[in-house]
């Protein structure tokens, strides 16, 4: 048995409270002249929790970008330079 705990429920409530924050920054008038109109997520999906779940269920993706650490520093002891050039590299 698998048990998730509640952790994901904080995340949720945090997610909708940015999603809710940029809708309203885009209304400033200091974007006024770059954002003609929201297009997503409608005032009908920001209306409600459960509204607001459902456009994140299925508009929301995550992403992500595999990657890795080196030393840094000279040859003797690193594998890439300050620079970021790699030492030996064919």
């Amino acid at each position: 048995m698998v048990i998730l705990g509640t952790w994901w429920i904080r995340d949720r409530e945090r997610l909708r409270e940015a999603v809710r924050l940029c809708a309203r920054w885009l209304e400033h008038e200091a974007y006024r002249d770059m954002v003609a109109e929201r297009l997503q997520p409608t005032d009908e999906e920001l209306a409600s929790d459960d509204a607001l779940d459902n456009w994140m269920r299925h508009t929301v993706s995550t992403s992500q970008q595999i990657s890795g650490t080196c030393k840094m520093g000279p040859a003797s002891v690193a594998q890439v330079s300050m620079g970021g050039e790699t030492h030996g590299a064919l």
